[in-house]
């Protein structure tokens, strides 16, 4: 009896396994969202989401190194599609970026979530590589960890892979 209570079992795990394999559910690739941040220009630049999991975004807070932006003063932001910027303080002289805003209705998972403003002090830039700590929330009270960040496109740019 213990024999075939043991090939029983084998049985049903060689059918889970195809099974499994059958619905892609090994070769399934997890879906990573972005963060995107645009290319200033034309005295703006936006800060946007595009595929985020787990409910959508729905807080963020920036902190970035010196030297994030340059050739910019006079900062201001505004938030965008239903996010409200609770705090935000910017270093003109050493290009430090700093803010936490937050969506109190739901999560996004594809827009704009974040707009700045600047006048003109030179050449504007934005260095990527100096984004520094980024904390992303999820609807669901959890963090999202799983994300591209993508320079230089606007937010509605969305790469697509050819077959």
């Amino acid at each position: 009896m213990r024999l075939g209570r043991g090939a029983l079992g084998v049985l049903v795990l060689l059918a889970t396994l195809i099974l499994g394999g059958c619905t892609g559910g090994w070769f399934t690739p997890k879906i990573e969202g972005a963060l995107i941040l645009s290319p200033a220009s034309g005295g703006r630049f936006a800060i946007s989401v595009t595929e985020i999991a787990d409910g959508g975004l729905a807080s963020i807070e920036i902190q970035t190194d010196p030297g994030f932006y340059s050739g910019m003063k006079d900062l201001s932001i505004a938030g965008d599609s239903g996010f409200e910027v609770i705090s935000s303080s910017f270093d003109d002289g050493n290009g430090v970026m700093k803010l936490v805003a937050v969506r109190t209705v739901g999560g996004l998972t594809d827009g704009l979530v974040v707009e700045l403003q600047y006048s003109r002090d030179g050449s504007p830039a934005l260095d990527d590589t100096k984004l520094g700590a980024v904390v992303l929330g999820s609807d669901q009270n959890t963090y999202i960890t799983h994300y591209d960040l993508v320079a230089d496109k606007a937010y509605y740019t969305k790469e697509v892979e050819a077959n």
